[in-house]
C-alpha cells in the first residue's frame, strides 16, 4: 500500500522512538530538536550508545527535551544489538526506529505512525529518505516517482513496527559486523507480517555521503553487510559472475565498490555461520571420487 498523503489526529497514540548512537556530537542535538518539534511526538526516546567517544552522551543528557528520554549505554553493540536493547526497554507496542545521523520532518512521525496506529491489519509503516545536503552522489537517494514499493525494502532509518512481531521474530541480525541490518532484518520482517504501506510524505532528511569518495566507502560497506547475509548472493547471482569474469558488462565505480564489499563480506560468512550456528564435532572429509560412488563401488563387492 502507498500513501503520499499528510495525516491528521492521533494525539492520544503512544509509541517509542528508538535509535542507536556513537559518536554522533556534531548531529544529536539537530536530532533531538527535530522531534521535540514534531506535530505528534513519540511517548519515550530510546536512544542505545555503542561506546562513544566524543560528547555524544553528555549532549544528550543536558539535552532540554519534552519528551521524556531513556538513554542506555553499551559498549561495543553494533547496530542491531543497540536496536535490539531499545525495543527490549520500549514500553509500548508501536515502534518508530530511526537514525541519530538525520534530521525528521515536522510531520515525520505523525506520518508515519498513524497509517499503522489506523489500520489494525498493517503490521510495518515506512517513510523515505532525502539528503540534507544540495550535493551527493545521485546513486543516494532513490528516484521515488519511478519506485516500485512492492519490491522496495524499507530503511532501518524510517520504519515503524509492531514490538509484539519484533518480539516472535527475533529483532534485528545482531551477527551482522558492519551494515546490511535492516535489509536482513526487513526480509525476516515479512514472513512474520501480512501488509505493510510506505507513506511518501513521511520523511527524514540524512547527513548522507556529500562526495564519490565518501559515497564509495559507504557502499562498499553496504556490500559488505549484503554479502555477510547473503543478500548479495541475489544480486551477484551465477550468471552476473559469468558475466563479470567474462567481462561481457562494465560495472560502475559504485557497483565495483559494491561488489568489492560484497566479496569481503561472503568471505566472512562462514566464519559467521559457524559460530552463529554454534557448530560443533564437525568432521570434513576430502574425496577425489564423491562418496556415493565409493559406496556403490564397496557395496557390489
Amino acid at each position: 500500500m502507498l500513501f503520499d498523503k499528510d495525516f491528521h489526529g492521533g494525539e492520544n497514540i503512544k509509541f517509542s522512538l528508538i535509535t542507536t548512537v556513537k559518536n554522533e556530537e556534531k548531529n544529536i542535538l539537530n536530532f533531538l530538536s527535530s522531534f521535540n518539534n514534531q506535530t505528534l511526538k513519540p511517548d519515550e526516546i530510546v536512544i542505545v550508545d555503542g561506546g562513544s567517544t566524543d560528547q555524544t552522551v553528555d549532549y544528550i543528557k543536558n539535552f532540554n527535551s519534552s519528551i521524556k528520554i531513556r538513554l542506555i549505554v553499551e559498549e561495543g553493540a553494533n547496530i542491531s544489538r543497540g536496536r535490539n536493547i531499545a525495543i527490549s526497554q520500549a514500553k509500548n507496542e508501536l515502534i518508530l526506529c530511526t537514525d541519530a545521523g538525520s534530521v525528521a520532518d515536522n510531520n515525520f512521525c505523525r506520518n508515519q505512525i498513524l497509517p499503522l496506529a489506523q489500520d489494525p491489519d498493517l503490521d510495518l509503516s515506512a517513510g523515505i529518505t532525502f539528503s540534507l545536503h544540495k550535493s551527493y552522489p545521485d546513486w543516494v537517494i532513490p528516484d521515488y516517482d519511478n519506485l516500485d514499493f512492492n519490491q522496495f525494502l524499507p530503511s532501518g532509518r524510517a520504519v515503524s513496527v509492531k514490538k509484539s512481531l519484533l518480539d516472535k521474530m527475533g529483532g534485528f541480525p545482531e551477527y551482522l559486523t558492519l551494515t546490511g541490518e535492516d535489509t536482513l532484518f526487513a526480509i525476516n520482517y515479512r514472513r512474520h507480517s501480512r501488509k505493510w504501506a510506505f507513506n511518501k510524505k513521511s520523511f527524514i532528511l540524512w547527513d548522507s555521503p556529500q562526495n564519490d569518495n565518501e559515497g564509495h566507502k559507504l557502499i562498499f560497506r553496504y556490500g559488505y553487510g549484503d554479502g555477510e547475509s547473503g543478500v548479495g548472493d541475489f544480486v551477484f547471482h551465477d550468471q552476473t559472475m559469468k558475466f563479470l569474469q567474462k567481462q561481457k558488462i562494465i560495472l560502475t565505480p559504485t557497483w565495483l565498490h559494491f561488489f568489492e564489499g560484497y566479496l569481503q563480506g561472503r568471505d566472512k560468512r562462514p566464519e559467521i555461520e559457524f559460530e552463529r550456528r554454534n557448530c560443533q564435532g564437525l568432521v570434513i572429509i576430502h574425496s577425489q571420487l564423491p562418496l556415493t560412488r565409493i559406496l556403490r563401488k564397496k557395496t557390489s563387492l
